[in-house]
This record gives structure tokens, C-alpha cells and sequence, in this order.
């Protein structure tokens, strides 16, 4: 970001260098979330920022914003494991804002990434400024599994063509969270025009749906889709009922608040989400839902006042 090479390095040492550069400086973004991120002031794991170099640029030197980025691969490392379903990580918007507290940051950060092709915006089905980030290599992982499972079933041939077409020119031309039903025929038409022998047809769209990559818009004010992720399901089902229960939790003790060490030591088991308190703690406190306050004895979250 504006660093010239001199004239013994030439070029490519300028790329190799700035490339340095910015990896340094994530990473130590990565160690600085981890500070600031919700974690027992005992905890041991170690934040690295694994899954940095497939998310890179191929010379190294793209314009991604550190903080929310290593924000991100934060989030996607702790992410819980699901025992009984393939999920992919998925980071609640509400969650980037209780490790990186600029919340104008994170959204030019988060829109700068999405342009980039780094990561996909997903709007969730239960609130109308409720987002989630999927990275865009995992996103792509979804797309090949939905299309193995509908090859699978399939008779005609050509039928897995509309999944590349969904991940190739449709992802790469619609960076919003929905696309309009006329935006993605004409999308569909594009990629049909250099397949002649794979015709648009509605069929196609209702493969998109039934895979779980696409969900119809409920407004009546504009046809069209939402972009899902198919694997999500069993986290959406998880974040209400987890939050409702984490908030119940707050509201049956003195004060409404709980120590961070007794929070997170274990004590406390979910019974209606997979997800875990840390989670769950995160996304309250990103929402203003609960409060961190830190003193000479420790970190205390306190339910705010008409916290629901």
C-alpha cells in the first residue's frame, strides 16, 4: 500500500516484501483480537490465522482489511463442531462487533471483502438487519456438495451445469444478498448461450432452490431469491433458541450479570443449541444485548436493561 521498491529489489522483491508485510500485520491483528475477543482470561489456545494464504490474493497483495479479516478467521476457528452434520463455519455479523468495536470499520471492511470475492454475505431469515459471513472457499465447498448430491439423483446428464454456472458467473456478478428472478434468468442465460445444449428453463432455478443455494423473497414488492448456504440450517435452527436461552440464564441471577470465568468455565450446557455459550455471548454482546465490563477483579457480562 504505497511502498515503492528500491532500486536493488526491483518488482518482484516489492511484492515479496509488501506481501510480508501484510501477513505481519494480520497476524498480529489475530493475536490483538484474540485479547479483545470474548475468551477466559485463562484460556491457552493459541489465535493463528489458518486459512490466511487461501483466502490471499495469488501475488499476495490484495486490499483486505486486517481486523475485520482476522476477525473473521477467529471466529471461523472456534466455530463449534457438529457431530451428526457436515457444517461449514459460519460468523454472525453481531459477533465481528464485539471483537472489532468500530462498527463503521467493520461494515466498509465487510463490503470491501464481499466485492473481492472473499467472503459471501448472507442474509438470515429471522430479523431485517441479521447477517451472517460465510468465506467464500467454503461457500464454494457447499456448491460442489450440492451438486454431487443432485448429479447423484439426476437423469440428465448435463444437470450439474447450472451449479457451475451458479458458482462461476452468477457469485462472481451478484455480490448482494438476493438477485432479482429476472437478474438470474438473464445470468442463466449468459452461461446457456456458451452451452447451446443446456437451454434456460425454470427446472434450473428449482435446482438452485432445492439444493438450499437460493430461498424465494417473501416481499411481494420484487420477485426473486435470497442466497443460502445449505448446510446452515442446523446453525439458524440453534441461534434463536440459544439466544432466548443464554438471555433466560442472565435474567435468573442477582443483577442480572455473570462473572466471564464462571461464564466460560463449562458450568453452563445449552440444552436447546449446538452452539455453545461462547457463541451465543459473542453474538449478545455484538447486538448490545449484553454488556462486557471489565475491572481490578474481572470481567462481568450484564444483561442491559429491556435485554431480550
Amino acid at each position: 500500500m504505497g511502498y515503492k521498491p528500491n532500486e536493488a529489489g526491483g518488482e518482484s522483491s516489492a511484492r515479496e516484501s509488501r506481501c510480508c508485510r501484510k501477513r505481519k500485520r494480520t497476524s498480529e491483528t489475530c493475536e490483538q483480537a484474540a485479547s479483545a475477543a470474548i475468551l477466559p482470561s485463562s484460556a491457552s489456545e493459541k489465535v493463528t490465522c489458518n486459512g490466511l494464504d487461501s483466502i490471499w490474493d495469488d501475488d499476495g497483495d490484495a486490499d483486505v482489511p486486517c481486523d475485520t479479516l482476522a476477525a473473521i478467521l477467529l471466529l471461523k476457528s472456534q466455530f463449534p463442531k457438529f457431530a451428526s452434520a457436515h457444517v461449514h463455519p459460519v460468523v454472525l455479523k453481531s459477533q465481528l462487533y464485539s471483537i472489532v468495536t468500530d462498527r463503521t470499520i467493520v461494515d466498509r471492511e465487510l463490503d470491501s471483502l464481499r466485492h473481492s470475492h472473499k467472503i459471501r454475505w448472507l442474509r438470515l431469515p429471522f430479523g431485517t438487519d441479521e447477517y451472517a459471513v460465510v468465506v467464500m472457499e467454503d461457500y464454494h465447498e457447499e456448491i460442489n456438495d450440492a451438486k454431487r448430491r443432485h448429479c447423484s439423483t439426476a437423469e440428465n446428464e448435463h444437470a450439474g451445469r447450472v451449479f457451475d454456472c451458479f458458482k462461476e458467473q452468477i457469485l462472481s456478478s451478484v455480490v448482494d444478498v438476493k438477485v432479482s428472478h429476472a437478474d438470474l434468468l438473464n445470468l442463466l442465460q449468459c452461461w446457456s448461450d456458451s452451452t447451446p445444449d443446456q437451454p434456460v428453463e425454470e427446472e434450473q432455478i428449482s435446482a438452485l432452490l432445492g439444493a438450499g443455494l437460493l430461498t424465494r423473497m417473501t416481499t411481494a414488492r420484487l420477485q426473486g431469491y435470497h442466497f443460502a448456504v445449505p448446510s446452515a440450517g442446523h446453525v439458524v435452527a440453534s441461534i434463536t433458541k440459544g439466544r432466548r436461552e443464554l438471555i433466560g440464564l442472565f435474567k435468573k441471577r442477582r443483577n442480572s450479570e455473570i462473572a466471564e470465568k464462571e461464564l466460560f468455565s463449562g458450568k453452563y450446557k445449552l440444552k436447546q443449541s449446538k452452539l455453545g455459550v461462547r457463541f451465543h455471548t459473542r453474538d449478545l454482546v455484538g447486538k448490545g444485548i449484553l454488556h462486557q465490563i471489565r475491572s481490578t477483579v474481572g470481567t462481568v457480562y450484564r444483561l442491559a436493561k429491556g435485554g431480550e
